[in-house]
């Protein structure tokens, strides 16, 4: 039913107490009151109250928060418990924890023992470090349980398991809470599943009192089986060890759930068994049970033991009798059914806590197979003593021996007297014990404690002896004050019966007068003596029984719900309904009155609405009692609802929790649960399962899952425990659904998780790009199977958002022109992840991608080639020069792609042979490259043949600028000779008659082509001229457009 909270995401609710009209006709079983139905929606609403805090972590820091609990309260609620000393080891067997100060931390007065643990950001030591939570003491008045016993239900697959937890991998601004990110449920099998609250054992109280209240608990789940005539015998022999000693007895029964049904085995109230007749009305009941068969046959320690704690009653010794370890807990019940967890444990526990508190001694009795093996959970919800706090035993007949030991080891030296009163006209089988009766015990040699007392409801007293000086047995005189209306009496002439219970065998005792006798107690011996009264004809007897109508449904005494019992007074004097009490007399005037379980301190839930005794007056009620027998019964009436509060809890983002729809629904027939945004409230049939659901809600968050199991996890909790946060809760979360027992008021919240996305463009401008991160447009597009209303993250240069976890988002990109996606790493706290384009975000993660862009450098080309002649396009030097330069020649990777920076650049050619014209550049001489462009410029080189003359020596080609254009006629200017001899100038080719030869003299002057070095000999013939003149190819340059990438 109700988890553990998940206590970072928790909230609590104030408790609202709710009045509601009388009752009305007795209604079946299960009638909801109309009062309640129509309670307005007001009334039940409560406030918010927000739980005591731990930090929450810090850019280098994490919080590990460990609740820590002690008693059962309410119905799955935990005392918080401060005091207690936790550890952070680094592994499970180390000795010491990692370290001295921030290693270790002791629980507060909220029950929240936390440690802040530094350097777990990246690149810190303790950055996705995990470590193991131990106890290192526990406070005063309390035992540490370092391991407990987990396995198969039927002792099969023992196992003492360490009590001890991992945390998660620790990351900066995180607090981590038992039972929410570790500690927490894992499913049917999973050994460590916990409540989430850690478990300490209350020291077991001592009891030293020969006559004993006592609670006797039998476990009647389906494994008992055959044996359950055995268990009968065993409970039996408490029983009737216990006759002839001032004790009482109540029945307590459980299987899955407590009592173990609401018929012949339901709980029973406190009744005497100081006398033969008191016990056989025990041992009537304990006979009647029957162990429960199917699903009703589990084994539930915490109802068990919870339901001793809740009763009105307090007693001295709780005695338990289970043979399996606990396969539930809760109620209504919780747990695998068939394998024994550490929550199933702690919970019994807790409600084990909660007997001792009370001071009650808590004694466990496992008996056969399936409790055999490690009796560390028998011990936990008892003490850590063998054969004394607990008892292992292989049969109910070793188990029976066991039990008379504890019925009489307080007795010994000690003389127990019991007072009987004979009804007028009776005998002695009719005596009944009475209370009230003082007696007084006297002895020469033995000190008395007390000197004088007064018989309980049981009809007795003990006197304990203090033997001095060596001696082994004292004399006593016993008297009574002798009340009017009553004389003694005395069985066969002897003025009391005298035994010794160790073994049964009478005690001689010897008259001392009216009302008195002598008896010898030795300091071995337990002595019981029981003293007679016989009434006057005036004589009366008093009996009050007592039922209880809830919600309109009549219940029993111990049929009810377990939250509820009552207490009878009379006079003041506490009685146990159901029984003839004596020593009463015609005439005289009693009142009768009870304590009622809980008030004003009843479930948050159930209103008491008072009680009435026949025949139709209220409590307290006067009476003047007639002759013989008096009799009533009370009526007890209480209205009880349950009410289911309904949050929702956003970790993370900045959603809107009234965004979604929180719905409980409930089986035909039920109330109807609520159904709206957070904190819609409504009351709920008890004991009835309603499902839980959220629908519609922000699409960038997702509803966490409950470990192990996978469902959608609601955190359940009893806001009677946490509304001031004087409690825990101590359930795993709840899967789904929940169940309020009586009066219970709930919340149960919604756990919705979102994931933190940040976006960042950086941009590489070294080829001369000017854009800025802002230029850049990052986007996350949800993928797949998309939400309604999911929408990207879009992010300008830098951004973040919030998205949902497990969905697949794709990175695209929108660049400016020039420019391109050189890589993407996403990393979560400084750890890198994932580095493609599509990403997905675990719940509750932050997540950091950084897009690199860079500008795409321009590319240039430089070519050369060569028409004619001898020579290689490798013999010029090419050269761009702009913010860079290229250079190089024909051939060489130097020239080739070679990326550069914007800007302009000049193109020129330089070197290579003599006899050659430099066409125009592709690209002209002058070339503006931009980002991404990729641009080849190639010049082509002609050979001139050279001009005829008379003299053998071979004239200087005239120069051709590249500038010029390839028609144009070019100036033939004079040069030297190979060997040195001046050649004359020439003369201009003539333009009109292109067949004239031109004129040279014996010497040309030698020329240099200005733009490329080359050398050039001057035209020879016409032919050669109009080659020099036009004949150079063009070779077209290509720019390409930039690319973007």
């Amino acid at each position: 039913m109700r988890g553990q909270r998940v206590r970072r995401w928790g909230a609590v609710l104030a408790a609202a107490v709710l009045g509601v009209g009388l009752i009305g006709p007795v209604a079946t079983a299960g009638a909801v009151p109309a009062a309640v139905a129509a309670l307005p929606a007001a009334a039940a609403a409560a406030a918010p109250v927000p739980a005591p805090a731990a930090p929450t972590g810090g850019p280098t820091s994490a919080v590990v928060v460990v609740e820590t609990g002690g008693d059962r309260i309410a119905v799955s609620g935990v005392q918080v418990l401060a005091g207690v000393r936790l550890g952070l080891f680094r592994a499970a067997n180390d000795a010491q924890p990692v370290d001295p100060t921030w290693g270790v931390c002791t629980s507060d007065a909220v029950g929240e023992c936390y440690f802040v643990v530094p350097s777990v950001q990246f690149g810190g030591v303790n950055h996705r470090r995990s470590f193991v939570v131990k106890e290192i003491s526990a406070p005063a008045g309390w035992t540490s349980n370092t391991a407990l016993r987990t396995g198969s239900a039927t002792g099969s697959d023992s196992q003492l398991t360490p009590y001890r937890f991992r945390t998660p991998e620790l990351r900066p601004n995180r607090q981590y809470r038992s039972g929410v990110d570790f500690m927490t449920g894992g499913g049917g099998l999973d050994r460590t599943a916990s409540s989430g609250v850690w478990q300490q054992s209350r020291e077991n109280p001592d009891i030293g009192d020969c006559g004993l209240r006592v609670a006797l608990v039998l476990d009647l789940s389906a494994s008992v089986g055959s044996s359950l005539p055995a268990l009968k015998s065993a409970a039996g022999t408490l029983v009737d060890s216990l006759v002839g000693t001032p004790s009482q007895v109540a029945l307590f029964t459980f299987a899955t759930n407590a009592p173990a049904n609401r018929g012949n085995s339901q709980n029973r109230p406190l009744t005497p068994v100081s006398t033969t007749t008191g016990a056989a009305v025990v041992d009537g009941w304990i006979n009647g049970v029957t162990v429960q068969g199917g699903g009703a046959g589990g084994t539930n320690w915490d109802r068990g033991l919870a339901q001793v704690a809740a009763a009105q009653n307090d007693y001295d010794l709780t005695i338990v009798i289970t043979d399996g370890n606990p396969s539930f807990y809760d109620e209504p019940s919780r747990g695998p059914g068939t394998f024994s967890r550490f929550v199933e444990v702690e919970n019994g526990i807790f409600s084990a806590n909660a007997i001792k508190a009370e001071g009650t001694r808590v004694v466990a009795l496992g008996v056969g197979s399936g409790i055999s093996g490690p009796a560390a959970n028998l011990a936990a919800i008892s003490g850590p003593v063998a054969n004394s706090d607990y008892y292992q035993s292989t049969d109910y007949a070793a188990a029976a021996a066991t039990l008379r030991t504890l019925a009489l080891q307080g007795c010994a030296g000690r003389i127990s007297v019991i007072n009987e009163v004979i009804p007028f006209g009776g005998d002695i089988d009719d005596a009944v014990p009475a209370a009230g009766w003082q007696y007084t015990a006297t002895s020469p040699s033995a000190a008395i404690t007390p000197p004088s007392g007064t018989t309980d409801t049981s009809g007795g007293l003990t006197f304990d002896l203090a033997y001095g000086g060596g001696t082994t047995s004292a004399e006593v005189t016993v008297a009574v004050t002798q009340q009017a209306g009553y004389a003694p009496f005395q069985p066969g002439g002897d003025p009391a019966v005298c035994t010794n219970l160790s073994d049964g065998s009478p005690v001689p005792v010897t008259g001392a007068g009216v009302g008195a006798f002598d008896v010898t107690v030795g300091s071995d011996q337990p002595i019981s003596c029981t003293a007679y009264q016989i009434a006057d004809p005036g004589a009366a007897t008093v009996e009050v029984d007592t039922a209880w109508v809830v919600n309109g449904v009549l219940y029993d005494d111990g049929a009810q719900p377990v939250q509820l019992s009552s207490e009878l007074l009379i006079d003041d004097v506490p009685a146990p309904y159901g029984v003839e009490l004596g020593g009463f007399v015609q005439g005289q005037s009693i009142t009768i009155d009870q304590t009622v379980s809980g008030v004003p301190e009843l479930p948050p839930g159930c209103t008491y609405l008072g009680a009435t005794i026949t025949p139709g007056t209220v409590l307290p009620s006067t009476a003047v009692l007639v002759t013989g027998a008096n009799t009533w019964s009370v009526i007890n009436a209480v209205e009880c609802t349950a009410r289911l509060t309904l949050l929702n809890r956003l970790v993370g983002g900045d959603g809107d929790p009234d965004a979604w729809t929180l719905t409980g629904t409930g089986p035909d027939g039920s109330l109807p649960g609520p159904s709206g945004t957070s904190g819609v409230t409504a009351f709920l049939t008890s004991e009835v399962d309603y499902a839980l659901t959220e629908s519609a809600g922000d699409p960038r968050y997702v509803q966490a899952l409950e470990p192990g199991t996978g469902a959608p996890l609601w955190d359940c909790n009893p806001i009677d425990t946490g509304s001031n946060g004087g409690g825990f809760g101590s359930d795993e979360p709840s899967a789904g659904s929940v169940v309020a027992a009586f009066g219970e008021y709930l919340d149960c919240e919604a756990v919705n998780v979102t994931a933190d996305l940040s976006l960042t463009a950086v941009v590489d401008n070294s080829a001369g790009g000017t854009a800025t991160p802002a230029d850049v447009t990052i986007t996350a597009t949800p993928t797949g199977t998309v939400p309604s209303g999911l929408e990207p993250v879009v992010a300008d240069g830098s951004g973040s958002g919030f998205v949902r976890p497990e969905q697949t988002y794709e990175l695209t990109v929108d660049l400016p022109a020039g420019y391109r996606l050189a890589a993407t790493d996403c990393r979560i706290e400084g750890e890198s992840t994932q580095d493609g384009l599509q990403i997905v975000l675990a719940p509750d993660t932050a997540m950091d991608c950084t897009l690199a862009v860079e500008n795409i450098a321009p590319r240039i080309t430089l070519a050369a080639t060569v028409q004619g002649g001898s020579a290689s396009a490798a013999d010029w030097t090419l050269q761009a020069t702009g913010p860079v330069t290229v250079a190089g020649r024909q051939g060489s990777a130097a020239i080739v792609d070679q990326p550069v920076v914007v800007g302009d650049y000049s193109l020129t050619a330089s070197g290579g042979p003599a006899g050659y014209q430099a066409g125009a550049w592709t690209c002209g001489g002058t070339v503006q490259l931009q980002l991404a462009d990729d641009i080849t410029c190639s010049i082509t080189f002609v050979a001139v043949a050279p001009t005829t003359t008379a003299s053998p020596t071979t004239a200087t080609p005239t120069t051709v600028s590249p500038t010029q254009s390839s028609t144009a006629s070019p100036t033939v200017t004079t040069g030297t000779t190979t060997s040195g001899t001046a050649l004359p100038t020439s003369t201009t080719a003539p333009t009109t008659d292109p067949t004239t030869i031109p004129t040279s003299t014996t010497s040309t002057t030698h020329h240099a082509l200005p733009d490329t070095g080359a050398d050039v000999q001057p035209p020879l013939t016409l032919g050669m001229l109009l080659l020099a003149l036009g004949g150079g190819l063009v070779l077209l340059g290509r720019r390409r457009p930039g690319r973007h990438h």
